[in-house]
């Protein structure tokens, strides 16, 4: 719920001023393409729920992956495979490129991936980091979505409203709303 309101928001950057009816009109036009309008608009009436879900939604994104995190799962993962000896330097190196190609993920994202990899018989080798990212990517790109959505939202949230708009409304047209809508028509068609 919270996740498909905080997406909508993503098309246009907020605008620091803006009256509360195109507010809700922008919002309310984005809302009737979602499962749960009614409950969406609930959120929107009260902005103690509008926070409530913006954490939530944070909570389900969850925390960064930590070196340490990464280090832990890899070396689980490495109990499976033959690897060479490595110093102690090329560890450190090997695992930087991980955590940079990983950036993004959380340790849930990386314990699956090294799940998926280890399960699937044609996996004989330890993985580059390329192929835990393919393995991940579809999660870690939600998560980002996701985090950028949520601090749209609370930059949006945080507009001075006023009564009439003192300057035009960026992004706010009728052009962007049919984009919203036609992200959502994609997304629901990619499910």
């Amino acid at each position: 719920m919270a996740q498909q309101l905080v997406q909508a928001l993503l098309a246009s950057p907020p605008p620091t001023k803006i009256s509360s009816k195109a507010l809700r009109s922008s919002l309310a036009s984005s809302l009737t393409q979602m499962t749960n309008a009614t409950a969406m608009r609930e959120v929107l009436d009260d902005p103690a729920k509008m926070r409530a879900a913006i954490e939530e939604a944070r909570a389900k994104a969850g925390p960064a992956l930590t070196q340490a995190q990464l280090a832990a799962q890899l070396g689980r993962l490495a109990l499976h495979y033959w690897r060479p000896d490595f110093t102690a330097e090329h560890v450190k190196l090997m695992l930087a490129d991980f955590f940079a190609d990983l950036n993004g993920a959380t340790e849930s994202h990386v314990i699956e991936a090294c799940a998926r990899y280890r399960r699937n018989a044609k996996n004989a080798y330890f993985p580059t980091p390329g192929k835990l990212y393919e393995l991940a990517k579809d999660d870690i790109a939600l998560r980002r979505r996701t985090l950028s959505a949520i601090e749209r939202t609370e930059r949006l949230l945080a507009a001075e409203i006023c009564e009439e708009p003192q300057e035009p409304l960026i992004g706010l047209t009728p052009e962007l709303l049919a984009q919203i809508d036609a992200i959502f028509e994609r997304e629901e068609r990619e499910r």
